[in-house]
């Protein structure tokens, strides 16, 4: 393998962390991703982590917790996140419709978080499933 296979443009940094094009520029200009400029393009090291997954996990930090409203069971935005994906990319793999209708597996999830199917029956709350009313003073 070369060294070369470990550097990707922002569209291949776009499709493999679903962010936008946009966003991964922003990124590199900031210093959030390994990058380096190249005339006009980002040269990006394709091998370190996903920056989208620790901006979910940036959510714990700030105590943001979200509580299913049938069990009770009380996660953060992050752990729900990972739980949905899981158990959507199992459904997809368990349903051939969905593979005719969808060419992959991140098609067909990111069609289901824009539905909101990701966070069904969810409701903020504080750490300890107290709902959060924010129009209370």
């Amino acid at each position: 393998m070369s060294i070369l296979d470990k550097i990707i443009d922002t569209r291949e940094a776009s499709e493999l962390w679903g962010l936008s094009q946009d966003h991964i520029k922003r990124m590199c200009k900031s210093g959030e991703v390994i990058a380096k400029k190249i005339g006009n393009s980002w040269a990006i090291d394709a091998t370190q982590p996903n920056p989208k997954k620790y901006r979910l996990e940036g959510l714990e930090d700030k105590k943001m917790y979200l509580k299913h409203v049938d069990t009770g069971a009380i996660k953060t935005m992050a752990e729900w996140t990972e739980i949905a994906v899981r158990e959507h990319t199992e459904i997809f793999n368990d349903d051939e419709s969905l593979k005719e209708d969808f060419e992959s597996v991140k098609e067909y999830l990111k069609w289901a978080e824009q539905r909101g199917y990701f966070y069904n029956d969810l409701v903020e709350c504080d750490k300890n499933g107290n709902k959060i009313n924010y129009l209370e003073d």
